[in-house]
């Protein structure tokens, strides 16, 4: 969900993928690779950080007796 809000910055939204744009706009590689990179790591951080948040959740569960 992350990795794909920076499309946003394509119709004029705000964000990271406005770094990726402007590099592209400039033809600047090293911006653009620098943007993925700050987009990725962001996406891995948050992802990290549900996971961490949703086993803690299920430690408090019972499970279902059938």
């Amino acid at each position: 969900m992350i990795a794909t809000a920076t499309i946003a910055a394509l119709v004029a939204g705000p964000g990271l993928g406005r770094i990726i744009t402007a590099g592209f706009g400039l033809q600047d590689e090293a911006q653009v690779v620098a943007g993925a990179l700050l987009v990725a790591g962001l996406a891995l951080v948050a992802d990290l950080a549900f996971v961490r948040v949703s086993s803690r959740a299920r430690r408090g569960r019972v499970p279902a007796v059938e």
